[in-house]
């Protein structure tokens, strides 16, 4: 217990003498902020549109101005939408109780589901590598593996039976959970 507190202890101080020293290319200031209701869980910027999960749903924002950005589509989803990754032109989104939607964002700013599996009830998180969706599922104590090769189909091909896992990040032959 006492290891723990002077870790953290000495992280803090570090972390403190660092922000007396850093570049300002480092400062951040607000440059924008937009009136949107919810809570907001998961975002990934593509091109100039931002596509952001938030408990109903999806919402995407032009942010090619980013002192005004605007909200061009929102999409309700069935589940409480979490986390999301992009990759070609596919969107994963993790719907909470209601699995994993798939989207295709061939035209970027209009998104159309053409896939869904909703064995993974309260995906949380997901990391997509190969042909293989990987989905945390913090309430059931288990890690979803989705087979994505087919888009339009996606299907669980196994469970990996674990403590609570919110977060997960795949590479090579190796789950960070």
């Amino acid at each position: 217990m006492y290891r723990i507190i002077i870790i953290i202890l000495l992280f803090i101080s570090t972390f403190a003498q660092a922000q007396n020293q850093m570049p300002d290319r480092w400062n951040m200031n607000l440059i924008a902020e937009t009136e949107l209701s919810g809570e907001y869980y998961g975002v990934k910027v593509r091109g100039d549109i931002a596509y952001c999960a938030n408990l109903w749903g999806l919402v995407l924002f032009d942010i090619s101005n980013p002192e005004e950005p605007e909200v061009i589509h929102r999409i309700p989803t069935p589940g409480n939408a979490r986390k999301l990754y992009i990759r070609d032109n596919l969107l994963y989104l993790c719907d909470g109780y209601a699995g994993l939607r798939i989207y295709s964002i061939e035209d970027p700013d209009n998104p159309v589901e053409i896939g869904v599996c909703p064995d993974p009830p309260n995906a949380w998180d997901l990391d997509v590598q190969g042909d293989y969706a990987y989905i945390t599922n913090y309430r059931s104590f288990r890690v979803c593996i989705i087979d994505v090769s087919d888009p339009t189909n996606p299907v669980q091909v196994s469970i990996i039976r674990s403590g609570v896992v919110i977060q997960i990040k795949v590479s090579g032959d190796y789950a960070y959970c």
